[in-house]
């Protein structure tokens, strides 16, 4: 809890997670109307929902040496597919792991055959990618996630080392829910030193 469409060898995006007080911070922001499109919600906000389901559960986390994609398996072998995360991106994981409640696999990367788009990790079988914005430009969340519709779905945006403020990524989120670019994306689960902020979901309505 990968890298470029179209680059010949999949990068991981590095995320800091620190280990502190696994604080749970809530928002009163639950959904976002698009004003141009009248009442239609574009995303709702599940945090509580699935914290509060995590605090019944025991969250895992464990080392997928395969995996398999298109009817193909690719097995761990130490050259063309590597298991190769980061410290981080293990911290990331465990912490999901434990406020969700969640199964969390650390995934593979192909190096080859090229081309083949891995996600980072999975939760509870659903594919997401981590990435950890550190610039401010105004679309830095939307740059990051707008061409992963061949790895992931659903993305982990740790923002530990951003310099904008969580209202700022929040309104990035936002823009990336109503861009027609980016409807693929299903969840983000926005983070920070280690606490889930929000767990947005895109409406089903407005897919």
């Amino acid at each position: 809890m990968g890298a470029g469409l179209e680059e010949i060898v999949n990068c991981r995006c590095s995320v800091e997670y620190l280990q502190d007080d696994k604080r749970i911070l809530k928002d009163d922001v639950k959904n976002d109307k698009d004003p141009g499109k009248g009442e239609q919600t574009l995303f709702v906000d599940v945090t509580e929902e699935y914290l509060e389901l995590g605090k019944k559960l025991v969250g895992t986390v464990s080392d997928e040496e395969e995996y398999e994609k298109e009817g193909n398996t690719y097995s761990v072998d130490g050259k063309n597919v590597v298991l190769d995360y980061s410290e981080s991106e293990r911290r990331i994981a465990q912490s999901l792991a434990d406020l969700l409640g969640a199964d969390v696999k650390m995934i593979p990367r192909v190096l080859y055959p090229q081309k083949v788009s891995t996600p980072d990790i999975f939760i509870n079988n659903e594919p997401y990618d981590i990435k950890e914005p550190i610039g401010q430009g105004k679309a830095v969340i939307y740059n990051m996630v707008s061409k992963k519709k061949r790895q992931a779905n659903n993305f982990v945006i740790d923002i530990t080392k951003c310099p904008l403020t969580v209202e700022e990524i929040r309104g990035q989120i936002t823009d990336v829910y109503r861009s027609s670019h980016t409807k693929f994306i299903d969840k983000i689960i926005l983070s920070k030193d280690g606490n889930i902020l929000n767990i947005y979901k895109r409406s089903k309505k407005e897919e």
